[in-house]
């Protein structure tokens, strides 16, 4: 499982401070592995958004 399917699956679970955690997390390695231009960066940027749209 995908560090990113994990975050869905807390979100399902309804803990939604470990899915913004994890979301954090992946998006900072993302950016320093791959740059922040990177489309997996940028998507883990909108998933991030909308993990806090969610949560508030």
């Amino acid at each position: 499982m995908t560090m990113s399917r994990l975050g869905r699956y807390y979100s399902f679970l309804g803990r939604y401070k470990e899915e913004e955690e994890l979301t954090r997390y992946v998006l900072k390695h993302n950016e320093k592995k791959f740059g922040p231009e990177n489309k997996e960066t940028i998507r883990m940027m909108v998933e991030l958004s909308n993990v806090l749209s969610r949560t508030g």
